[in-house]
């Protein structure tokens, strides 16, 4: 396992502001401080090249750099090259009209519907069973990847909550009693009739 480089203490510290290269398809010049960190980095590369930052992943003597930390943590000094790798990720907007929320997931364009569903139970705890994902008007696949839906930055899923699929019901046996039944959304009303004339029947034959 690599280890990240240190800056000697008692090297000359960099001047405060420098130059370093960034390796893409092309290379490019950024002025950077020492002090600035990864996710700074990041956001300079966006603004030169526009690529979003949570597709940027950079390295330097093949160490990943973290957002978080500073150049000056990695020994990356004036005409210091860093190397870009740009990622499938991307950020997507998802609206639950249902809850009033709209929130941003970060995900992979390898990844399917399903781990969006369940990033969005996670996060707000609607269970992936009772999500419907809508996008651009059409219901998206569970076994899905999201680089077949054609995703746009400017256009938010919207997840429509489905109802909850078991229910129990009560209900008022000739105003004698009330009995509770389990059923299913889909059930018809002669089913809840079926199933509560059995149940009274096989009652009558146990207390005759």
């Amino acid at each position: 396992m690599k280890r990240r480089a240190t800056m000697d203490p008692h090297q000359e510290q960099p001047a405060e502001s420098y130059k370093i290269h960034v390796k893409m398809l092309k290379t490019v010049a950024i002025d950077v401080s020492c002090t600035d960190t990864v996710d700074h980095i990041k956001t300079k590369v966006s603004a030169i090249e526009g690529i979003d930052k949570c597709l940027q992943e950079l390295f330097f003597s093949g160490i990943h750099l973290k957002n978080d930390d500073k150049l000056a943590d990695y020994n990356i000094m004036t005409n210091s090259s860093v190397d870009l790798f740009v990622t499938d990720g991307m950020q997507i907007s998802v609206k639950i009209p249902s809850v009033g929320k709209t929130i941003n997931l970060n995900v992979r364009k390898s990844n399917k519907v399903a781990d969006v569903k369940a990033e969005i139970e996670q996060k707000v705890g609607i269970l992936m069973n009772n999500q419907i994902l809508m996008y651009a008007g059409r219901q998206l696949e569970d076994n899905q990847l999201l680089s077949q839906c054609d995703l746009r930055n400017e256009q938010p899923l919207h997840v429509l909550v489905s109802p909850v699929d078991k229910l129990r019901i009560f209900v008022n046996v000739r105003g004698e009693r009330t009995v509770s039944v389990n059923v299913k959304c889909w059930y018809t009303v002669a089913d809840v009739k079926l199933m509560i004339e059995t149940s009274e029947d096989i009652k009558r034959r146990q207390n005759p």
